[in-house]
């Protein structure tokens, strides 16, 4: 399988604070995998094991409405991530992730995530970093989304 483009991770929120040694010794962690059209990646309510990254592609973020019903909530492409909230808090999925197209994935389980942790903790917390301000600019982007959505208060 192909090898995981340095750039490609230099780029991303999550690895960008790593310099090329550290992006290096991250990258034996990591797998490349492809996805085809239509194929569940993450199941909502399964146990989080990993997150990822698209290399090339398109993912679903889909969540079940109260009656079962599947929602489109978000899209992610090149150079997105999905799953991240697994390497932090290991609960169970809280979307289903679906392949939109042939799409292909860098993964980083876990288990590969925590034997980073114990034998570079440096690099884990700059990962650790990453997500976190990964996440707060999600959760910055969807405030303002349900901004938009509420009305004024008069």
């Amino acid at each position: 399988m192909e090898e995981i483009p340095t750039l490609f991770l230099q780029t991303h929120n999550i690895f960008k604070d790593l310099i090329p040694q550290e992006l290096d010794i991250v990258k034996k962690y990591l797998k490349i995998t492809e996805a085809n059209v239509g194929q569940v990646i993450f199941k909502q309510g399964s146990a989080a094991e990993s997150m990822c990254l698209v290399l090339s592609g398109e993912l679903e973020v889909l969540k079940a409405t109260s009656d079962g019903k599947l929602v489109k909530i978000a899209t992610i492409g090149d150079g997105q991530s999905v799953g991240e909230m697994a390497l932090v808090d290991g609960l169970v999925r809280s979307a289903t992730v679906k392949a939109a197209l042939l799409t292909t994935i860098v993964v980083l389980k876990r288990s590969d995530f925590e034997e980073i942790l114990q034998h570079y903790p440096r690099i884990a917390a700059s990962i650790l970093r990453g997500i976190a301000r990964h996440i707060s600019i999600n959760l910055r982007k969807t405030s303002d989304q349900l901004m938009s959505l509420m009305m004024p208060v008069t």
